[in-house]
């Protein structure tokens, strides 16, 4: 399992304030969807689920975070730092973020709208849906 990290540009720092950038090349897709995540509590997380068709980006534009994906036979930790880098996440990978900082601020891109039926929040059943797909 590999992890689809991309670099970005380094943010233009000076003294009215930080640019930070990320342009429509670092970009996989065009997204439909953003949303933002931040004031996560200490100790707690976010994510826990996977998607069927879904393809998301996370970009940490402040403070740090880590993320944990699953393929179910595989897992793999990424501590990501704000505008380094975006993690592009493919469909059939469970997603779980924690250890906010507390000045966290996390943007995630999705190639999609919200669609309710794209979600498996059990991870049985996840377990279940990867074994299934990969038998066809």
């Amino acid at each position: 399992m590999e992890l689809d990290l991309r670099k970005l540009k380094e943010p233009i720092i000076a003294n009215s304030g930080t640019l930070g950038i990320l342009d429509s090349p670092e970009l996989p897709f065009q997204p439909k969807r953003l949303y933002w995540i931040h004031s996560v509590p200490a100790g707690f997380t976010r994510g826990n689920h996977a998607h069927k068709k879904l393809k998301q980006f996370f970009w940490l534009i402040k403070g740090s975070v880590h993320i944990e994906l699953s393929d179910g036979y595989e897992t793999k930790n990424l501590s990501m730092h704000e505008n380094k880098e975006i993690l592009v996440v493919s469909p059939g990978y469970w997603r779980k973020l924690f250890n906010f900082s507390p000045e966290a601020i996390v943007v995630v891109g999705a190639d999609a709208v919200y669609d309710p039926h794209d979600y498996i929040h059990d991870w049985e059943e996840f377990l279940n849906w990867k074994k299934t797909s990969r038998e066809n």
